[in-house]
Parts: structure tokens; sequence; C-alpha cells
């Protein structure tokens, strides 16, 4: 055994421990190491994408893959045995883009790739392939780390968002409202081309811009601006809608109109972080309503007010005369009548109104208060059929808007001046005693007469009659003033013409002279004599097509004592008033369904009983009549009659008076299997609402609105939208007043299903109307 000195016995043992130390660290360090490596590997399995590595020298080819490529079905090893199999499970319209990007990938050093990935069962499903190159320290590449991860729900529900973000923006692009969106400050985010259209910007040149700047409110309407509106839509956190009749000044200066309303944009967390306005322009719309609010209340000749807005006036000032004598019956205990002085035959009609009005002022002292009174004149001209027979219906209107040009000049501001018909006119004398009003009356008269009407050289006077009825407590309804005031009218035309007479209750000349007058007697009597007889208009259709139907009114005719037919106009106006046309109407249907074989197969077209529609008025009395509908039933019971061949007909003014009669009326009538029309339809502004209320067939549209359709764009639309409102509703319309093929041709663009006119038929008799055995054609 070899004996170590002390020296080298230690030196040995130094480097023992050593090499010990050594050992043991380096254990540490593979202990580690494989702790490491178990952790990586446990991190590569856990983790939800797929690592993979390949290198230049291998091809590009992958030379490791993570055991998470199971999720796509295939096993590490499958990519190790076959090179190309990651270029074969890219979908064939992915793979051209793929290797396009593998150039930018060289540039960038890392890059991002989206493609579809087939999985082993067949599907593709989206990966999202993340790639940076590895090079060493001279620059060389020397390997590619990547990493496969699944996006295929990412990418639905990017499709899907993608869907419902194209799909809002094609509705924000197509609907003919503005919209535009704001931030929290009001700033422009978006805007559609209708806002584009409407405002004259684009988005590009308003975003971030404040919407003050593009929607400026007109300092001269008085309403707050927009930015008031998106900070209270902001602070009630609910849309508001911008303020009635809104003016807002946008593009190029112009002021629009404008109605829509503001809605808060809130997040998730309901903060509001915008603002999102829908507004359109009804700048035409509110033209177009004053217009036909206009048309509705005036006379379109004149530009007068129309019977149906004086009428309305009429009764208001009726009942503030009638309420203010209640209020104030304490204190003035009598109504003094005005005394008009019998007037000499030799009396002229000058003196006469002289008379009239010294005899007015000469009035007690409880009548000075004349707020408390109104007072009515009712104009009737004289001579003005002699203008019209000789010259033609131009002159005749020629001379009706000068004279009323010329009345408006004379009466005061606070008066309603209303032409009610033909050559009547209404005036309403507010705030004006009956001394007063005599006096105006008087002025009014001596300027009419001293007018001279000059037409194609020839010159003509006229002159005018009235009737003055104070507006007091004793003064009774709308139907009696209007009757005492057609009566003291008909005394002054009576005495002289070119005077006016007030109305007295007790004034027995004016009662006698008021009774020649009434065409009651004469309707009563040819009722006994059976002088009326029945003419029939046809209504044929506007665009024929198979099985169309033709429509024709009967209409009522009387026969005066020596034979010559009297026209409607005469004494329908007296029938109405003193309540007779239901007997009238009686006659019609009674007689007409007596006769109602001959006419429907002989005389009428010739066409089958149910191609044909035979109508027949009603007057607004009937409507109140309770035993109307019993009639009916007892007409039908007697007489061989197909309800569905009769239409009955009443005028839009008729069904508003008393709508709940006229609505019980019309299911009546056609529970009986009748249709039902309503007539002057458009007359009103409301005229819409009541179709909601009646449910009837046809609608007849106001005259008005077609005789000058062709030059009036406004009666088109009207027109228009009646008749597109009629087809929602299952309506169908007929026009009247069509008097030349021009307008029938009109109608025809418009979509009217019917005309009625002049122009496509006259009234003719019906042939068989007999009157003590005379034949009448």
């Amino acid at each position: 055994m070899v004996q170590l000195s002390d020296g080298a016995n230690e030196e040995f043992n130094t480097s023992s421990l050593a090499l010990k130390q050594q050992l043991a660290s380096r254990r540490r360090a593979e202990q580690a190491l494989l702790a490491t490596k178990r952790r990586l590997q446990r991190l590569l399995d856990s983790s939800p994408a797929v690592i993979y590595s390949s290198q230049p020298a291998s091809g590009y080819s992958i030379i490791f893959v993570s055991d998470s490529v199971r999720q796509f079905g295939y096993q590490p090893q499958d990519f190790l045995d076959s090179l190309d199999l990651w270029q074969r499970c890219i979908h064939p319209d992915d793979s051209a883009k793929v290797l396009l990007e593998f150039a930018v990938l060289i540039r960038q050093k890392h890059w991002t790739f989206e493609y579809r990935f087939r999985h082993r069962n067949g599907e593709y499903r989206w990966i999202q392939d993340q790639r940076n190159l590895l090079f060493n320290e001279d620059g060389k590449l020397v390997e590619i780390i990547g990493s496969w991860q699944d996006i295929t729900e990412r990418k639905r529900i990017e499709t899907a968002l993608f869907h419902e973000k194209e799909l809002a923006q094609n509705i924000l692009q197509s609907i003919g409202d503005a919209v535009i969106t704001t931030d929290a400050s009001g700033c422009i985010q978006y805007m559609n081309p209708a806002a584009e259209q409407m405002t004259g910007q684009c988005l590009l040149a308003t975003t971030e811009m404040p919407l003050s700047q593009i929607l400026i409110s007109d300092p001269a309407s008085l309403k707050p601006s927009i930015t008031h509106t998106l900070e209270t839509a902001k602070t009630v956190r609910k849309a508001v809608g911008l303020l009635p009749d809104q003016v807002f000044i946008v593009r190029d200066g112009h002021k629009y109109t404008i109605d829509g309303s503001v809605a808060p944009i809130c997040d998730r967390a309901n903060r509001v972080i915008g603002t999102v306005v829908i507004f359109r322009d009804i700048t035409q719309h509110r033209v177009l309503a004053r217009q036909l609010s206009w048309q509705s209340s005036h006379d379109f000749l004149t530009g007068l007010a129309n019977r149906r807005e004086f009428e309305q006036q009429l009764a208001q000032a009726i009942a503030t005369a009638q309420t203010a004598a209640a209020q104030t019956a304490t204190a003035q205990t009598a109504t003094a009548q005005t005394v008009i002085p019998p007037v000499s035959a030799s009396a002229t009609a000058f003196e006469t109104n002289a008379q009239n009005v010294q005899s007015a002022s000469q009035t007690p002292s409880k009548r000075a208060n004349a707020s408390f009174h109104h007072t009515l004149c009712y104009l009737d001209l004289d001579q003005f059929k002699v203008v019209n027979d000789t010259c033609g219906h131009a002159a005749g209107d020629e001379l009706l808007r000068q004279l009323s040009s010329l009345m408006r000049q004379r009466l005061r501001a606070v008066d309603t001046l209303a032409r009610l018909g033909g050559d009547e006119f209404g005036i309403i004398l507010r705030n004006c005693s009956v001394a007063q009003a005599a006096s105006i009356t008087d002025n009014l008269l001596k300027s009419i007469n001293g007018f001279r009407f000059a037409w194609q050289g020839n010159v003509f006077a006229v002159g005018a009659s009235a009737g003055l009825v104070e507006l007091n407590a004793q003064c009774g309804d709308l139907n009696s003033v209007l009757g005492a005031a057609d009566a003291a009218c008909f005394a002054a035309k009576h005495r002289g013409r070119n005077c006016f007479q007030v109305y007295q209750a007790d004034d027995q000349d004016l009662a006698k002279q008021r009774g020649e007058r009434q065409w009651v007697a004469r309707i009563l009597k040819a009722l006994e004599d059976n002088r009326f007889c029945l003419y029939q208009q046809a209504i044929v259709p506007v665009n024929p097509v198979e099985g169309s139907v033709t429509h024709y009114e009967m209409l009522l005719r009387m026969i005066d004592e020596t034979g010559e037919i009297i026209s409607p106009m005469a004494f329908i106006p007296a029938a109405e008033r003193y309540g007779l046309m239901p007997m009238l109407d009686r006659w019609v249907i009674s007689h007409f369904f007596a006769d109602y074989d001959y006419y429907a197969q002989h005389l009428l077209s010739g066409s089958p009983q149910h191609k044909s529609i035979y109508t027949l008025n009603l007057s607004g009395l009937s409507i109140n009549d309770e035993y109307l509908a019993t009639f009916l039933k007892e007409q039908f019971t007697r007489h061989n009659i197909l309800p569905q061949t009769i239409c009955f007909e009443i005028t839009e003014t008729a069904a508003i008076k008393n709508l709940s009669k006229a609505a019980e009326l019309v299911e009546e009538i056609k529970e009986l299997g009748c249709a039902f029309a309503l007539d002057d339809f458009g007359s009103g502004m409301s005229s819409f609402t009541y179709l909601k209320t009646l449910p009837v067939d046809y609608v007849k549209i106001d005259g008005s609105f077609i005789h000058n359709i062709i030059q009036d764009s406004v009666d088109s639309a009207m027109v228009e939208c009646v008749t597109r409102i009629g087809r929602e509703l299952g309506i169908q319309t007929i026009a009247e007043f069509v008097e030349n093929n021009d307008i029938f041709l009109k109608l025809k663009t418009l979509g009217v299903d019917y005309a009625q006119g002049f122009g496509v038929g006259m009234p003719s008799p019906l042939d068989g109307t007999t009157y003590h055995g005379t034949h009448f054609s």
C-alpha cells in the first residue's frame, strides 16, 4: 500500500471534495433542467394553441408539433411522417393567399396568418397561425417557431356581427328619414345618405363637428337650439321629440321645418355615450296642410270664408253673445228691439236706408255696451244674373272677385266676410250694435251701387240687398238666425232693392213676406200631385276591367204647375231648411223601387241587374229619422230588389253633424246588403278620421279638388292621397265634376276608381217617368 505524505493526502481530499461538489451541482442542474422540461411539456400539453417548429434544413417541413394538435384530430407523429400534411390541410381557396403572405413573413420577421384548416373528420376550422423567424449570430435563418389557435368561434361571431352591421347600415342607407349620431358632447359621428342630402353635407366633412353647426335654429322661430334637445334627451334618458314646427337653417341658408326625435345612446353600464337624431323635412307637408286648411274654410273663387267656416264662426258669435247677455242679465233687464218705421211706397232705396239707420240709432241706453252684441248681415247681389247670363260664367266669376275685394275694403278687420254660395254673402259684424251695423251696411250698399263692372266693352251696374239680425240672448240658434237674416234680406229686395232690413220677430209685414217666399207649400203640393221625376247620371269605371260595375246616381227633379222641370237647387235648400227632405227621400226610394225591374233591365245600359249599382241620396235630416231603417226594410220586402245593387249616399257634412247616428244608419243599411257612399269627401280637414268611424264602401271626392286638378298640384296631391288611403281601407273612390277628357286621363294616373260629371255623362231623365200621363224624355 502506497503511503501518501500528509501534504499529498490533504491535496487528494481537497480534490475529492471539489469533485463531489461538482457532481452534486451537475445533478441539481440536471434535475432543474428536467423539471423545466416537464413544466414546459405540461404547458405545451395544456395550451389551447398548437406549438410547432420547422427548419430550413428540412425544407421548412414541420419537425416538431405539440400534443395540442390532437384537437384537430391528428397525432404529432402524423406531421413528422408526412412532410406536406400541413399544406394539404389548408383550404384550397386559402392556399394561394397563405403562400403569398410568406413573402411578408420574410420581410417582417414575424406574421400572423388566418386561414381554414381541415380537421381529420373533414370539417374546416379557422386557425390563426402566428410565425416568428429565428436567426443565428451571422443573421442566417435557422428556425421558424409558430403556433396555431382555433378561432372558428371568433370568426362566426365576427361574421354575425358583420352581417348585423351590414344590415343596419343598409337600413340606415335606404330609409327616407335622416339619421345622425353624435358622441356625448354632441359632435357628429355618423350620418346616413338622407341626412347628407337634407343638410347638404357629407359625413367625412362633418365628423367630429358639433351638430348645432349643421342644424342651426332659426332665430325668428324663438325655439331652443338642437343642443338643448340633445341635453334634454340625455338628462331624461329617453327619446324626446323636436318641438312642433321646429325650423332649422340648413343647406345654403335655406329654412326647413323639421319633425323628428332625439334619443340617448347608452353603454352596458347605462352611461350616456351619445345620441341618435332622426328627423325629416316636413316643409312641404306644412305648406300643403296650410293650403288644405285654407281650402277647407275658404271659397276658392273669391278667397273669402266659405259657408262651412262662416256657420262655425256665426255659431261661436251667437254663443258668446248669449253667454255675455246671461252674465249681465241683472244689469240689463230687457233687450230693446230695433224699430223700423214703415216706409212709404214713394221712398227711394237710400231714403229707406237712412230711415233704417236713424231708427237703429234710436235704441235704449241698455244697448250702449256694444261688446255684448254682434250683428249678422246677410247680403244678396241684385242684377248678378244679368251679368252671368249676358257675358257668361267667366264674367260672373270676375264680378264676384271684384265685389269681394270692394266689400273687404269697406269692412273692419274684426268682421268676417264670407261667400255663402252663388251671389250670396254673409258678414259677422263683431262687437257691433244694430245701429253701428246699420251704418256700416248702408255705406257698403252705397259702394256696391256705385260700382261699375266692365267686361268686353260692356258696363254693368249692380246692387245688393241685405238683412240684419242682432245676435243676442233671444236670437235663437244658428238656423233661426240664418232664416231670420234670409227673410230680412228678401224683405229688402221686395221693398225695392239697394236697401237693407233689420229683422224684428214681431214685424208682421216681414213675417208675411217671409211666408210668401217659402217653398214649403209648393213642395207639399208637388208631393201630393206626384209632380216629381227621376233623372240618372252614370258613374263609370276610370280603368275598366272585366267585371267592372257601372253605377247610376238617381237625381230628383220637381215639375211645376206648367210641366216645366225645376232644378233641385231651387227647392232642395228650402226643403232642407224646413225639414221636408225626409219626405222627398222616401218618395225617391219608393218610386225607384216600384219600377226597379224596368229600369234595371231596359233603361240603364242593358246590363244584367248584378252588373249595375244604383245610388240613392239620403239627406242629413233622414239620418236622424229613426223610422228610416224600418221604411227601407218594408220597401225591400214589398219589392223584388237585389240589395247588392243599391247604394245609399250622404254628404260628408251631413255625416259630421251627427256622426253617431250616421254610423248607426250605415250599419243598418249594410246589414240589408246595400253599399254606402260618402259624398263631398275632403271638404273637412278631419275627413280621414271619419272613415274609421263610418264603414263606407265608396267615397266621392269633393268636386272642388277635381275642378282644377290639372292646374293645381295641391288638388292633385289631395286626390292621390284620398285614393291611396281609400285603397288601404278597402274603399273605392269616385271623382265628381269630371268635365273633360283631360281630367279623366289625370284620374287614371292617380288611380281613382270611378268618374262622374258632365264630361262623362249628362244627367238625363229616366224613361217611363210620367206625370198625369205625360211621358218625359
